[in-house]
């Protein structure tokens, strides 16, 4: 509750609205964007918990695991990143993942 009122106060000292109250009343409608990430090992369904939670809650789902081979086939330079990785036996660099991931939740948010 406190964090909520914080950013009320914030946001309209920042913005300075003509008309406050309304100003209030409309960023209290305003729905967060809510996201849940689940991971687990391969073969634990998580696709499956993910795809419930998202149909139970009303959310988009998104699999990485999906992207990533998408990615492997397309033959992007993260996909050659991916696929080093692959053929090493090491994890995925962070510089790589991230900013797939980050480009979807965008594309999923806009």
């Amino acid at each position: 509750m406190y964090d909520l009122l914080d950013n009320l106060l914030r946001d309209i000292i920042i913005d300075r609205p003509t008309a406050p109250i309304d100003y209030l009343i409309n960023k209290l409608k305003q729905s967060e964007k809510r996201r849940i990430f689940i991971s687990g090992p391969n073969g634990k369904q998580v696709k499956e918990v993910a795809a419930n939670n998202a149909n139970r809650f009303s959310l988009k789902t998104l699999s990485m695991s999906e992207i990533v081979r998408s990615e492997v086939d397309k033959a992007t330079d993260s996909g050659k990143a991916i696929r080093a990785a692959w053929l090493e036996g090491t994890y995925i660099p962070d510089d790589v993942m991230i900013p797939l991931a980050m480009s979807k939740i965008e594309e999923m948010e806009a």
